[in-house]
């Protein structure tokens, strides 16, 4: 089977710096007044959202392939009933059903296409979804982790080390917001 191409390696790049850089830093500001533990859970959830990106970037949406139509026949055929008929790509250049639409990032048809995933660089199609959706899980946790530990960490005690390190803090809370709104689109 072929395997896909991605278009765009640096959006897989950004959101890793984004996702090690912070839970680096949140990491440091946390380690002087949270149980060991808890830095543990940030680490252990940080490392699952980098896997499940990884992940989710290396896989294969569900590419449309006709092998069952030949590729030359414009045909549209309708069931009676269930209202199934099969359409023709003219980008493609091949049949297929109803459940696949053409990505116009990645320029192939996918089956059951939901949406391109601009921050991987990836569709979310009939075979990566539920993987899209565990990474979203991931990636929400993760973000509300981090936020509710950068406003902790302001308010407890990063005052002590300086204008910086608060505006360190802040960019740090509105890279997650950034990235959590942008995995909800």
């Amino acid at each position: 089977m072929e395997r896909h191409s991605c278009p765009n390696p640096g959006n897989l790049a950004t959101t890793l710096l984004i996702i090690i850089g912070t839970s680096f830093y949140s990491n440091r500001l946390a380690s002087g007044f949270y149980p060991e533990i808890v830095n543990n859970f940030h680490l252990m959830l940080s490392f699952l959202c980098i896997c499940f990106s990884l992940c989710f970037f290396t896989s294969d949406p569900g590419y449309y392939l006709d092998l069952a139509f030949k590729p030359l026949l414009k045909q549209k055929i309708g069931f009676s009933g269930k209202g199934f008929t099969y359409n023709y790509c003219e980008t493609c250049k091949m049949n297929k059903d109803d459940t696949t639409i053409h990505c116009v990032q990645c320029h192939r048809c996918v089956r059951e296409f939901h949406h391109h995933c601009s921050m991987l660089s990836n569709c979310i199609g009939a075979d990566n979804k539920k993987l899209f959706q565990l990474l979203m899980i991931f990636m929400h946790v993760w973000s509300i982790y981090i936020i509710l530990q950068s406003i902790l960490g302001i308010i407890y005690g990063a005052w002590a080390f300086g204008f910086l390190f608060i505006l360190g803090t802040v960019i740090e809370i509105y890279l997650c917001l950034v990235t959590f709104f942008n995995y909800l689109l």
